[in-house]
């Protein structure tokens, strides 16, 4: 989609509820004297944690012999953080662990041609999984792929406590058939690590990336990633989002985005039947409302069907996290509770625009969070970490309604108890509830881009109250040359064209008013 011509406006109104900020209620840094990273967890069933990390280390937290080139390791915490067990497996690279629903667990991950001393690999890189005992004994452990390079993404149990994988893969032998090269591939598994099913997924999606899947519950499957669409699109990378039924037949595919390149990471059925996804986008057009900067966390709401119901950018003008493998963009919602909020997690360099900046000076990247009701108003907004590169590998609501994040910290910021080099960080934050306070009637914010404009000026604003806005263009000599008033005053996205074509060329002031506030931009004219 081609941007708008003219000016663009954009302003941010604020309701008159704001959310008190989440506060670190524990922590614990896991590893050694060198780097331990990537660390995702999830609380287990008996109120501890389970930590899966990449280690290089041979001291501290970690027991057992290690190997040159970093291997997985596996922590047992209690319901205290204390360590109950661990277990080291040589090589490997892990993305994830997940608790099934017999107590047992299973790893993510992948392994090269130099690990097939442990486990027979295809080729390249294969995707690599291991099913633990509850006590972290080895059941079993599998390589999937073929020939070439497969890169896993997401795994996830089933109702009939299967297991279902989403990979990309660049193979066409092995494992995979008739799959040919550079496709999403999506794997069923049963409890022993024997496929069911395979499934390559809609031809259109050929050389797209996935990322994120969740189950949904009528135990069909949801699907985000990004890609060039061979038909239809805006430009750039575009998000995608596809729905499957339980036995991976595809029910719709549809696309959202801007014409430059937008990512959906992480998707969740929300408790409305619908879905939330969680990516980055470069865009500030099509169906990107706004963006703060080089690139934002992008929120999008769907229905059931995958109509777009909003979408939100959060950030600053710094870079959010890319979406990519590196850097994800993760997202929960609590779904035994009345609170609808959706929560996202991040990577972010920013200290600006939705963010606020703890440590002036610091523009590394920070853990970054947000809150976000039903209806996409921004709750909270908070940055963590050391502020010194971090990363966040995972997010989860705990059982008492907390935040639980995974992530890779160094000794700096809001860290405590911190290794030499980088440490795995597990954090519990708390989930604040609303104070309410009176707020302006909108924040004063305004972007002009283009600028200098032309003939058509373009206002856009988000609206997260009822009031109507008036908007005045005044020349250098305080007169007023045109004046209108914006009637619309539902919530939510709202636009407004005016015509300044009769205008002399010259500098003008635009001065917008809200209920009681008033914000002014200086803008040129051709």
């Amino acid at each position: 989609m081609k941007r708008m011509a003219g000016l663009t406006l954009i302003m941010i109104l604020v309701s008159s509820v704001v959310f008190a900020q989440p506060t670190i209620e524990w922590q614990r840094c896991l590893g050694g004297s060198k780097d331990d990273v990537r660390l995702s967890a999830t609380q287990t069933q008996d109120g501890g944690y389970i930590c899966l990390l990449k280690t290089i280390s041979t001291d501290g937290d970690l027991t057992g012999t290690r190997s040159h080139n970093g291997d997985t390791w596996i922590v047992k915490l209690n319901s205290t953080r204390d360590i109950e067990w661990q277990r080291v497996i040589p090589g490997g690279i892990p993305y994830s662990i997940k608790q099934l629903s017999d107590g047992s667990y299973i790893i993510l991950g992948s392994r090269d041609d130099t690990d097939s001393i442990i486990t027979p690999v295809h080729g390249s890189i294969d995707v690599w999984l291991v099913k633990l005992s509850a006590a972290g004994d080895i059941n079993w452990q599998k390589c999937f792929g073929g020939s070439q390079e497969e890169i896993p993404r997401v795994i996830a149990e089933t109702k009939d406590s299967s297991l279902i994988f989403l990979a990309q893969t660049n193979s066409s032998d092995g494992d995979l058939g008739e799959i040919s090269s550079g496709e999403v591939w999506l794997v069923k598994l049963d409890t022993m690590g024997r496929m069911k099913w395979q499934r390559r997924l809609d031809p259109s999606l050929n050389n797209n990336e996935p990322y994120g899947m969740d189950i949904t519950t009528e135990n069909g499957i949801i699907i985000t990633g990004s890609g060039a669409p061979d038909s239809v699109g805006y430009g750039g990378q575009d998000l995608w989002v596809y729905k499957l039924d339980l036995m991976g037949k595809p029910q719709w595919l549809k696309w959202y985005g801007g014409s430059l390149n937008d990512q959906g990471n992480s998707i969740i059925q929300t408790t409305d039947g619908g879905y939330f996804v969680a990516g980055h986008t470069s865009s500030s057009d099509g169906e990107v409302f706004m963006n703060h900067g080089n690139g934002d966390f992008w929120c999008i709401k769907l229905s059931v069907d995958g109509t777009l119901a909003w979408e939100r950018s959060v950030g600053g003008s710094g870079l959010e996290s890319s979406g990519s493998v590196a850097e994800p963009v993760w997202c929960i919602q609590r779904k035994d509770s009345t609170d609808t909020g959706i929560i996202i997690a991040g990577n972010s360099s920013s200290r600006d625009g939705d963010f606020g900046n703890p440590f002036p000076g610091n523009t590394a990247y920070a853990i970054a969070l947000a809150k976000l009701s039903i209806t996409g108003k921004i709750i909270w907004t908070t940055l963590t970490g050391s502020f010194k590169n971090d990363h966040c590998n995972s997010l989860e609501i705990t059982s008492d309604g907390g935040i639980l994040l995974g992530g890779t910290v160094r000794p700096d910021g809001y860290v405590i108890g911190s290794h030499n080099g980088a440490d795995g960080w597990l954090v519990k934050l708390s989930n604040p509830t609303a104070t309410v306070i009176p707020l302006p009637d909108f924040q004063s914010n305004i972007v002009v881009s283009p600028n200098p404009a032309t003939a058509m000026v373009t206002i856009k604003y988000v609206a997260l109250g009822t009031n109507a806005a008036s908007i005045k263009v005044i020349n250098f000599l305080g007169q007023t040359v045109f004046e209108t008033t914006d009637n619309n005053i539902s919530i939510g996205n709202r636009e407004m064209n005016l015509d300044l074509n009769q205008l002399p060329s010259g500098f003008y002031i635009v001065k917008v008013r809200c209920g009681s506030e008033t914000t002014n931009q200086k803008i040129v004219k051709y």
